[in-house]
């Protein structure tokens, strides 16, 4: 059924079951673009990708691109959060 699934509506689905399974608050959803070197958001729970501060990272770039070049997953526990006072 799945397999006609676009890679957002996939996405939207990914991300929603794990914020559930794990009690998250905020997360995003980021996939691989191999040909192009980035990795891109395509997904958010509590957020979307429009206003994400940043929605795409070179490969190696921060966290989320680091994850991406090196493929090995990240774990981050007690994660401080920025309020926007804006």
């Amino acid at each position: 059924d799945n397999y006609d699934t676009s890679v957002t509506k996939f996405s939207e689905n990914v991300i929603n079951y794990m914020a559930r399974l794990t009690g998250a608050v905020h997360g995003a959803f980021f996939v691989v673009d191999n040909d192009s070197g980035v990795v891109i958001a395509t997904a958010g729970y509590a957020t979307t990708v429009e206003t994400m501060d940043r929605n795409r990272f070179k490969l190696g770039e921060g966290l989320i691109g680091q994850v991406g070049k090196t493929k090995e997953m990240l774990c981050l526990d007690d994660v401080e959060t920025q309020v926007d006072s804006s």
